[in-house]
């Protein structure tokens, strides 16, 4: 028998990639807005306590409507810390690739 060249390349394998910030929801209008002004006064150098008490003179509520605490205050930085880092996790695996070459008789 004779081959004269191969006439098709099939390559096969699979590629996995695994991430978290594609099951997060984006973080929209007033809660989004309240994050961004606590870390604001963070970084001014606030306390969580002072940031608390700062939201809570100003008659400002939590998205469920609750007075601001430390904690509330400390938790909310916390998970959006946590969120950004989620979002920028992810991995790849390749598998094993494998060429089949199909030639042509002659």
């Amino acid at each position: 028998m004779i081959y004269s060249g191969f006439k098709e390349i099939h390559i096969d394998f699979t590629a996995t990639i695994r991430t978290s910030a594609l099951s997060q929801f984006n973080l929209k209008g007033y809660r989004f807005e309240q994050i961004q002004k606590i870390l604001k006064l963070k970084k001014k150098g606030l306390t969580d306590k002072q940031i608390a008490d700062h939201f809570n003179s100003l008659n400002i509520k939590t998205p469920t409507g609750k007075n601001y605490t430390r904690q509330l205050v400390l938790m909310t930085r916390y998970k959006y810390n946590k969120r950004i880092l989620r979002s920028k996790e992810y991995s790849v695996e390749v598998s094993p690739i494998t060429l089949t070459y199909v030639f042509i008789k002659k």
